[in-house]
């Protein structure tokens, strides 16, 4: 029922309504769905109303828009959650609060989960735990009161596997964990970094840095960039690793600013490959101190690709990872799971994207 006097936006209740039809398997994936002026002659509501719906619709991942072509049905449309949903994180400050800017990457992902739990009908907890044993208690203790999970952190998701396995409900990793095939949404770190290195590589740098912490993805990363940069002949004695205590700027600065005390003269042109796009902002702040050019006496690429790094001065060279589309199939992931009575499905790998903004 549309009710153009109420306190909820028009276009929310228009998308609701058409949520249902989705939800209730009328259209299966691949079928096409309403265009802008069925909507249109459906509700009476103006283009300008149904483009807004269709365009939520599509960013939500729910259906895909084609211009001059009827918008078709995405994948996951029929497995609409229902249910009590625990995003479980580790929390980086004593408030056990999510902090976008400590974990950056976490948040855009965070983002498209919240995203697509807004058009679903499912009620969604935002649960802090720690990495540890007291994070094993807590979730044993609070496992009966949730239908799936979703592990955010990584270094969480490692812990937890055992536990999540054992309690034989819906559960979604961000990001593999160990060898296990099942419930997980990545993307592919080694090839993003892999082709870092092959660009830095014939960019003719005397030498190499890579940033490294604690984190998803790390040692894919680490391993893709050190094997592409020796297979694009490399000497292995020009390749420095250097880890940091976190991904923030400040703790990277530290780092490269130490590590340049350590050196000779002779270290420049140096290209540095970070683990997190925030790291780099450090780096780039102890080049402007000591007066080094970005690029030329060093580049630099980011291997998270935030939106923040495109503001970055220089704007940041960065191997990009759908970070929102990782958080939405994560959620249709559980969705399927929840409709078909499933305790797991095959882990989802997506690719990334090379994006060359001139800094390396």
């Amino acid at each position: 029922m549309i009710e153009k006097d109420s306190a909820i936006p028009l276009y929310e209740q228009i998308r609701k309504e058409l949520l249902k039809e989705l939800n209730s398997g009328q259209f299966k994936p691949g079928d096409c769905f309403y265009s802008l002026n069925d909507i249109v002659e459906m509700f009476g509501v103006s283009q300008i109303t149904a483009r807004r719906v269709l365009q939520d619709m599509a960013e939500a991942s729910l259906i895909k828009t084609s211009r001059g072509k009827k918008p078709v049905v995405q994948e996951f449309v029929q497995t609409g959650v229902a249910g009590r949903i625990a995003i479980l994180f580790t929390s980086v400050n004593t408030e056990g609060l999510f902090n976008y800017r400590e974990m950056p990457w976490a948040g855009n992902v965070l983002q498209g989960i919240q995203k697509r739990l807004m058009t679903e009908d499912a009620t969604w907890t935002m649960l802090a735990l720690k990495n540890d044993k007291t994070g094993i208690f807590c979730f044993d203790k609070i496992v009966s009161e949730y239908d799936a999970f979703i592990c955010l952190t990584p270094i969480l998701g490692s812990v937890l596997l055992p536990s999540l396995r054992k309690c034989r409900k819906p559960f979604v990793t961000i990001n593999r964990i160990d060898d296990y095939e099942l419930n997980y949404v990545t993307a592919d770190y080694y090839g993003g970094a892999s082709e870092i290195a092959a660009y830095a590589s014939g960019r003719h740098y005397r030498n190499y840095l890579y940033l490294t912490t604690a984190g998803a993805g790390s040692d894919c990363k680490l391993r893709g960039f050190m094997e592409s940069l020796f297979r694009h002949g490399v000497d292995p004695a020009d390749l420095y690793i250097r880890s940091c205590a976190s991904i923030r700027s400040y703790d990277a600065a530290q780092v490269f600013e130490k590590f340049l005390q350590e050196q000779e003269d002779e270290l420049f042109p140096l290209a540095v490959f970070a683990y997190g796009d925030t790291a780099l902002a450090g780096v780039m702040e102890i080049c402007r101190k000591r007066c080094l050019a970005v690029p030329g006496q060093v580049g630099m690429a980011g291997s998270t690709g935030i939106p923040e790094a495109s503001s970055y001065e220089p704007p940041l060279t960065v191997c990009e990872t759908p970070m929102h589309k990782i958080g939405e199939t994560a959620v249709g992931m559980l969705g399927k799971m929840l409709r078909n009575q499933m305790n797991s499905l095959p882990g989802i790998t997506f690719k990334t994207k090379f994006i060359d903004r001139g800094s390396l």
